[in-house]
């Protein structure tokens, strides 16, 4: 809570045997709208009603502000594709430099996001992945669950591939947990294997 207004709440039953010791482990999602500042994290038994009954205890903690970006820079190429109505793909740059590709993305924010992704990049030459990366954005650094509503998010990442030819450039995202990607939309039309293709790329 922070000046007495509740920003979060957790409610468990909890059945106790007499005289035993119990031992819980909670992981506490902080809306990522919360302004920065102290707050006051209670924990304490209450009935049925929700009431507190007996003592509770307190203790307080720091939450500091994040850097964030709610604007998208210039970038090669603008699209408009919606990731399970959570994460929209703005567009991306591209730069070619012998074998290696160096591909941007930036992705924003559509609402709070709901589960925590990875996002892949796959190179394929006949229907085959010739050269991927997989991570969670920001090098699995910043989980899509800390994003706030609006933000733009931006990632860097290298492809090398051994063989001259014409490559298909695709990307999406899945679930940490299930591995299942995240439906894709394009122009209100959802794809096929849940992937967008960014667009043929020749190298020479």
């Amino acid at each position: 809570s922070s000046g007495g207004q509740v920003v979060l709440e957790k409610i468990e039953d909890l059945t106790i045997p007499p005289n035993a010791f119990l031992s819980r482990n909670y992981q506490l999602r902080i809306p990522t709208d919360s302004a920065a500042g102290t707050y006051t994290i209670e924990v304490a038994p209450v009935d049925s009603r929700g009431e507190i009954v007996g003592e509770s205890y307190k203790a307080k903690a720091e939450v500091t502000a994040r850097a964030r970006k709610f604007s998208a820079p210039p970038m090669q190429k603008s699209i408009a594709v919606a990731f399970a109505d959570q994460i929209r793909l703005l567009g991306y740059d591209l730069k070619i430099d012998g074998k290696k590709l160096n591909v941007t993305l930036h992705w924003q924010a559509l609402g709070q996001i709901s589960g925590s992704y990875k996002f892949f990049v796959h190179l394929l030459r006949d229907g085959k992945v010739a050269a991927q990366y997989d991570a969670i954005p920001d090098a699995n650094r910043y989980l899509t669950l800390w994003w706030a509503t609006g933000e733009v998010v931006s990632e860097t990442i290298l492809l090398e591939v051994n063989e001259m030819g014409t490559y298909s450039l695709t990307t999406g995202f899945y679930d940490v947990v299930t591995t299942q990607r995240l439906p894709v939309t394009v122009s209100g039309v959802q794809t096929s294997n849940d992937a967008v293709v960014l667009g043929d790329v020749e190298i020479k």
